[in-house]
């Protein structure tokens, strides 16, 4: 059994749907939405070829009312599987839950699948749904104020390296294409996103080709660029991985330069490259701070924006009635 904080925390489920990894990615957290956040566990199960092959039908808008019914029993059931199934691995139970923070998944521009109402019903577990997890700012400042600092740049990993600068306020900086057009190239060259990072471990960079990318200053053109000449030269798979990072990495430390070698710089994420920007960025700024915001298994950031901004409305709102929308 969990052992609360003596400060009025809460202990939340929050489960999505990730769309790139046609995986529900579900974890556990205790925070009190405010000062604290403590990362638990995480889950992840990737859905059967049935729930694809309807969400592909429906988002074409050539469906019939039964199978968006069908559709969102089967996604809802799934997810309240893998919440069985965090609770079971660690042993927990449903008593110990507060709430459950979800992503009701998209469908097309104007059709969502509801499965709040339905994790309610079967869980009798309060269920908050449709929060806005577009800013992050005050995750970021809770992140930087747990590592004992006050102005720092955010380096968010996960998807195109965006940078953020934190002190009282948080403000968007910048951004480089990163680990999503990683895997993104690695659709063109046949694998699987999972091997991207092992491929790029075992490759060469092609410095000719890094050389000729760096002079683009266009983020819109380079991801051209990117294809045109990494993905249709002739050098290996691993190669044209290596060589991608290489410009991505480069770019990154571009956007950096005009930061004083001072400079805090936090990196929060889940990519396994982390290690080789890590060890670029120390050889420039003194202080390089990592933050594991997850398990091995799967990228949670989002899921942790949930639980944390679910925590604020939980605090504040009477969630009788079961489920709550944003």
């Amino acid at each position: 059994m969990l052992k609360k904080k003596s400060l009025e925390t809460y202990y939340a489920i929050s489960s999505r749907y990730d769309i790139n990894q046609k995986k529900i990615i579900t974890c556990i957290a205790e925070t009190d939405g405010q000062d604290f956040f403590e990362f638990i566990a995480s889950f992840e199960k990737i859905v059967d070829t049935e729930i694809s092959s309807l969400m592909k039908k429906i988002k074409g808008y050539n469906f019939t009312a039964s199978e968006l019914r069908d559709l969102t029993d089967k996604f809802s059931l799934d997810i309240a599987q893998t919440i069985t199934s965090i609770l079971t691995e660690n042993n927990l139970t449903f008593n110990d839950v507060d709430f459950i923070c979800v992503e009701n998944p998209s469908l097309g521009h104007d059709l969502t699948a509801d499965i709040s109402k339905f994790l309610f019903k079967k869980l009798q577990i309060p269920v908050i749904c449709d929060l806005n997890t577009d800013n992050f700012s005050d995750y970021f400042k809770l992140i930087v104020k747990s590592k004992s600092l006050k102005q720092s740049l955010v380096i968010n990993l996960d998807e195109n390296f965006e940078i953020y600068k934190v002190n009282d306020a948080v403000s968007y900086l910048d951004s480089t294409l990163g680990y999503s057009i990683l895997r993104f190239l690695s659709l063109y060259c046949n694998v699987s996103p999972e091997q991207v990072s092992y491929l790029i471990s075992q490759g060469e960079v092609d410095q000719a080709i890094v050389n000729k990318l760096l002079k683009v200053d266009n983020l819109e053109q380079l991801q051209k660029d990117l294809i045109n000449l990494i993905m249709l030269s002739q050098i290996t798979t691993e190669d044209k991985l290596k060589t991608a990072f290489a410009v991505i990495k480069s770019l990154l430390l571009k956007n950096l330069a005009e930061f004083d070698k001072g400079t805090n710089i936090v990196l929060i994420g889940s990519t396994s490259l982390i290690e080789e920007l890590n060890q670029s960025l120390k050889e420039i700024f003194e202080n390089v701070y990592f933050v594991k915001n997850q398990s091995q298994r799967q990228l949670t950031l989002l899921n942790e924006q949930l639980a944390f901004l679910g925590a604020k409305k939980y605090a504040v709102e009477n969630y009788n009635n079961g489920v709550k929308i944003s």
